[in-house]
């Protein structure tokens, strides 16, 4: 499985009995820092500036260990396409923002839009994605990828309609403790479900910072030229999601794409109600 950052060969190739050949256990993201971040004092577009720093937590958050061990913050771009008829590839492209290189790949039903399966660059299945039915809130479960009900984690939209409240649930492995991610709005009301949001600690009472997602890249790095082709090809959608050091990157990304499955669900909910509207008048 890839995650973020240069990957460790001793942590990755012992954990996971892989021989040092295998391209799993090559590093994926080498970034030299003179190229990828800019420098503070030549920011060109200061309103795409985080809304606050990102610190690395005192240990680690998060369940997929390689995307939790990069060492300092990492940018995801998520490019969406918007036309209707795609195959599986074709709806997203995720990748690092700064490289181009692939993060996750996703399998998809044809009647959803929900991601049936998180895949890592390989196509090596990670988990898979089941909205849960008769819930009192739009709920959905990360289930283990060998066809088993074990659920690894799970998020609800426990939002209100004064403010968005995407909460994402685990036991962190580290310590056993539940744990909770929650994605609020950082620019007023609603603004998380347009890709302006903050992500939280919430299961800790101070609450510190675990990421942002943004609707342009943010002036953290010097977006790559992959990801700024995919960004400025008409029919995507494009956010990213910046992500502190010591934060599982997955967990933060796919809160994202459930937002979006979210948002599906309500277009298609008012589509239908101005249906019914304009057949009954």
């Amino acid at each position: 499985m890839i995650g973020f950052a240069v990957l460790i060969h001793h942590h990755l190739c012992v954990s996971t009995s892989l021989p040092a050949t295998h391209p799993l256990c090559a590093p994926q993201f080498i970034r030299p820092t003179a190229y990828a971040y800019k420098d503070s004092r030549h920011r060109s577009k200061p309103y795409n500036e985080l809304p606050g720093p990102l610190y690395r937590p005192p240990q680690p958050i998060g369940l997929f260990q390689n995307f939790i061990d990069h060492q300092q913050p990492v940018v995801v771009a998520v490019h969406r396409n918007h036309y209707r008829y795609l195959t599986d590839g074709d709806k997203y492209t995720i990748m690092d923002a700064i490289t181009g290189s692939t993060v996750i790949t996703l399998t998809f039903k044809w009647t959803t839009s929900l991601p049936r399966e998180i895949r890592d660059a390989y196509q090596r299945p990670i988990f898979r994605l089941k909205m849960k039915s008769l819930s009192s809130t739009q709920t959905f479960n990360a289930l283990t990828p060998d066809g088993g009900d074990h659920i690894m984690f799970s998020v609800r939209n426990n939002s209100g309609f004064l403010s968005t409240r995407i909460a994402l649930s685990f036991v962190n492995p580290v310590d056993g403790r539940h744990t909770e991610i929650t994605l609020e709005d950082s620019s007023g009301k609603g603004s998380a479900m347009n890709y302006k949001g903050v992500f939280i600690l919430s299961s800790e009472p101070s609450r510190p910072v675990l990421g942002f997602v943004t609707p342009k890249p943010p002036t953290l790095i010097q977006e790559g030229p992959a990801s700024t082709a995919m960004r400025e090809k008409k029919r995507n959608k494009s956010y990213y999601v910046s992500i502190a050091p010591g934060v599982d990157g997955l967990l933060l990304t796919t809160m994202c794409l459930i937002v979006d499955e979210i948002k599906a669900i309500t277009e298609a909910s008012e589509a239908g109600a101005e249906a019914a509207a304009a057949a009954s008048g």
